[in-house]
C-alpha cells in the first residue's frame, strides 16, 4: 500500500476494493462524476473514504461533502472515519438537535422551528447559541470524536459543553476533512444555503450515497404542504399584521393561488398553470420571508415565561413562505394531489436541471449505490461537459451477492397491469402470496406491491397470518417490533416504501428475510408529473419508467440478501418481467421461468429444503 494513502480502514481489503480505489483516484482527480455500482456488503463507504481522503492530501481537494439519506446513515461513516483517524463533522436535523425544543419535549414543524431559531438568535434570546463564543472547537471535535453515534454526539455538546450542537457541528466545516450530511443540507433550497455558503463547493468533492434516490429528484429538491395551511397562514398574517400592506399585498396573491387549486384533485399529481402569476409570486417571495421572521419575534417577545416556550407555538405562514420561495423557482412548477389527510400542493421540478445545478458546483461527484441506474439515466440527471464514468465493482472482482445467492423465478400469466386489473387478478396474488407463505419456513416473506391501492386490493383476499400491512403512517418502530416479535412473517409492502427500500432485519448476523416476492412490475403511476419527467429524460420516455422499475425492484430484493451467508428465493411475479430491456436493467440470474402457481409451489418446496440442509432452517 502507498505509504502516502490514509490506511485503509480494515487489515484486509475485500476483493475488488483496493483496484476500484484506484480507478476512482484517476476519474476523480480528473474532475469527473464517478457512479459507484456495488452491492451491499461490498464496502463503498470505506472505499469512498479511502479515495477520497487520498485526494484530500494530495491537494486536489480542500474537503469532502459526503451526504446520506437519513440520519441512521451517517453512524456507519461516522465509524470508518474514526478507524482512519480523520477529522469530521455531522450536519443533520437542527430541529432534532435542538436544547430548547427537545427541553420541552416538542415535536415542532421544521418551518416553525427555523424561524423560531432565526428569531431568537437575532434578538440574543438562546443561551446554548450565545455560549458558542466561548467554546472553542477543540472542545467539539473531542467530544464528537468520542461519541459512538449522532445522537448522543448532539446530547453530550449540549449536557457537557452547554452550547448548540447544530451551530457547533457547523463551525467545524472550515477545518474538517470530511463533512457528513443529510441530503437536505446539499439538495433543499431552504436549508442547503447553511452549508453551501460555508463551504467553497468548487474546490470539493460531493459524495452521495444512495445515488439511486437521484431519480426521484422531485422529492429530493421539491417542497410540498396541505392545501389547508394556507388558510391558516391567512389567519396568522391578519393576527399579526393587520394594518401592514405587505401582509395584504401575500394575502392578496395566495387567495389568487387557492383559487386555481380544484377541490377535486385524485391520488395522483395533476398540473396547475400558474405562469401568468410567476413574476408576482417571485416579487412576494422576500416579503413572505421578512413577514415570516417578525412573526417569530413577535411570538418570542410576548411570551415571557421561558424562551423554550416559543418553541411550543406553531405558525403556519413560515411553511407557505417556504413554499413560495420554492415555487418562484425556475423550472418549478405547482401540482395538486389528494393524499390521506386531505389535499396537498406541491412545488417540484419538471426536470433534473436543478439537481444537475448542484451536482456541477462541485469539483467532482461521486455517485454510490447498489441499484445504480443505467448510464444514459444518470447522464441525464448529473452529467455536464466533465462525462460520467461508470464503475461496476464486478468488473473489478467483486462478487454479487444478490446475483449468486439468490433463486429468481420469473412467473408468466399474471400481470398488475392497469388494464388488467380486476377482483380475479387481485385473486390470483394472494393465491400466489398465500401458497408461498404457508410452504416457507420461520423468517419473513415480503411480499412487494407496485402501490397502496394495488397492496390493499390484494390484501382483501390474503388469508394469511401472522402478517404486517405497511400503511404510509406507520411508525417505523412499530414496523420493527412486529417484525422482531413474530418466528414466521407475511410483510406486505409497497415499492420505494419504508419496507422495500430500508428495512434490514437479522437474526444470527443473517438476514431474516428469506423470500421476496415482487407482486407487479413496480413502475410509478402514470399522473401528469411524471409523465413530464419522463419526457425530459430522453427520446424513448419508457427508459425513465423502466429504470424506475428496475431500481424499485433491486431494492426490494436487496432486503434479503445482506451478506455472503444470505440466501433467497426471489418471485418476479408479473409476464412484463420478461422484456429484454427490463432484465438488461435488472441483471438477475433468471433460475426459473413458471407458468403456473403450482410450478412456483413446487420450486420454492425446493428451494426450501436446500435452504434447511443449509441453514437449518
Amino acid at each position: 500500500m502507498d505509504s502516502t494513502m490514509p490506511r485503509f480502514p480494515y487489515d484486509r481489503a475485500r476483493p475488488g476494493q483496493l483496484e476500484i480505489a484506484k480507478a476512482l483516484l484517476k476519474e476523480l482527480e480528473g474532475g469527473a462524476v464517478a457512479v459507484l455500482d456495488a452491492p451491499t456488503g461490498f464496502g463503498k463507504t470505506a472505499v469512498a473514504l479511502y479515495t477520497s481522503l487520498t485526494l484530500v492530501e494530495k491537494g486536489v481537494f480542500s474537503r469532502v461533502i459526503y451526504v446520506v439519506r437519513t440520519r441512521n446513515e451517517i453512524d456507519p461513516v461516522m465509524r470508518e472515519l474514526k478507524s482512519m483517524n480523520t477529522d469530521f463533522t455531522v450536519l443533520y436535523s437542527a430541529r432534532r438537535m435542538c436544547p430548547l425544543a427537545s427541553l420541552r419535549g416538542v415535536d415542532v414543524d421544521p418551518y416553525t422551528f427555523w424561524s423560531t431559531c432565526s428569531s431568537l438568535r437575532l434578538r440574543g434570546l438562546c443561551p446554548y447559541y450565545a455560549r458558542l463564543e466561548r467554546v472553542d472547537r477543540d472542545s467539539v471535535e473531542a467530544v464528537l470524536r468520542s461519541s459512538t453515534d449522532h445522537v448522543s454526539a448532539a446530547q453530550r455538546v449540549a449536557d457537557r459543553l452547554g452550547v448548540c450542537p447544530f451551530f457547533a457541528f457547523l463551525n467545524l466545516v472550515d477545518s474538517a476533512s470530511v463533512v457528513i450530511a443529510t441530503y437536505p443540507y446539499v439538495f433543499k433550497k431552504r436549508v442547503s444555503s447553511i452549508l453551501m455558503e460555508t463551504v467553497d463547493t468548487s474546490s470539493s468533492l460531493l459524495i452521495v450515497d444512495e445515488a439511486h434516490s437521484l431519480i426521484d429528484f422531485g422529492n429530493l429538491v421539491g417542497e410540498s404542504i396541505p392545501l389547508d395551511t394556507i388558510p391558516k397562514a391567512l389567519n396568522e398574517l391578519e393576527k399579526f399584521f393587520p394594518q401592514d400592506p405587505r401582509a395584504r399585498e401575500v394575502t392578496q396573491i395566495l387567495k389568487t393561488v387557492l383559487g386555481t387549486v380544484p377541490r377535486n384533485a385524485d391520488r395522483g399529481l395533476r398540473y396547475i398553470d400558474i405562469e401568468s402569476m410567476r413574476d408576482t409570486i417571485r416579487q412576494i417571495v422576500e416579503v413572505a420571508k421578512e413577514l415570516s421572521i417578525e412573526m417569530r419575534l413577535a411570538i418570542a417577545t410576548r411570551i415571557s415565561k421561558s424562551v423554550e416556550d416559543s418553541m411550543t407555538v406553531e405558525t403556519r405562514f413560515p411553511q407557505v413562505a417556504s413554499f413560495l420561495e420554492t415555487l418562484a423557482r425556475d423550472g418549478f412548477e405547482l401540482y395538486v394531489s389528494r393524499a390521506r389527510g386531505g389535499i396537498e400542493l406541491h412545488a417540484l421540478p419538471s426536470s433534473p436541471e436543478p439537481v444537475k445545478e448542484i451536482l456541477n458546483a462541485f469539483k467532482a461527484v461521486l455517485l454510490m449505490s447498489g441499484t445504480a441506474p443505467p448510464k444514459s439515466v444518470v447522464e441525464r440527471i448529473a452529467g455536464s461537459q466533465r462525462g460520467v464514468s461508470y464503475i461496476d465493482s464486478e468488473d473489478y472482482g467483486a462478487p454479487n451477492y444478490v446475483r449468486s445467492n439468490t433463486c429468481v423465478v420469473l412467473l408468466r400469466g399474471l400481470s398488475s397491469s392497469y388494464r388488467l386489473r380486476d377482483e380475479h387478478v387481485y385473486r390470483q396474488y394472494a393465491q400466489l402470496v398465500d401458497r408461498v407463505f404457508a410452504e416457507s419456513p420461520p423468517g419473513i416473506v415480503m411480499a412487494v406491491y407496485p402501490s397502496y391501492e394495488f397492496m390493499h386490493s390484494v390484501h382483501r383476499y390474503l388469508r394469511s397470518e401472522p402478517k404486517v400491512v405497511e400503511d404510509s403512517g406507520m411508525p417505523v418502530a412499530k414496523l420493527y417490533e412486529a417484525l422482531h416479535r413474530e418466528e414466521k412473517l407475511l410483510v406486505n409492502a409497497v415499492a420505494s416504501g419504508k419496507l422495500s427500500e430500508g428495512i434490514e432485519v437479522l437474526h444470527g448476523g443473517r438476514s431474516a428475510i428469506h423470500t421476496v416476492i415482487v407482486a407487479g412490475v413496480p413502475y410509478p403511476q402514470p399522473n401528469d408529473y411524471v409523465n413530464r419527467v419522463a419526457k425530459s429524460f430522453s427520446s424513448d420516455e419508457n427508459e425513465f419508467y423502466r429504470a424506475v422499475a428496475a431500481i424499485r425492484t433491486l431494492q426490494a430484493v436487496g432486503r434479503a440478501v445482506r451478506s455472503e451467508h444470505d440466501y433467497a428465493l426471489i418471485i418476479l411475479a408479473d409476464s412484463r418481467f420478461g422484456s429484454s430491456e427490463l432484465l438488461k436493467m435488472l441483471r438477475l440470474r433468471i433460475r426459473f421461468v413458471a407458468r403456473s402457481l403450482e410450478k412456483v409451489v413446487e420450486i420454492a418446496r425446493a428451494f426450501y429444503a436446500e435452504l434447511h440442509r443449509v441453514r437449518g432452517l
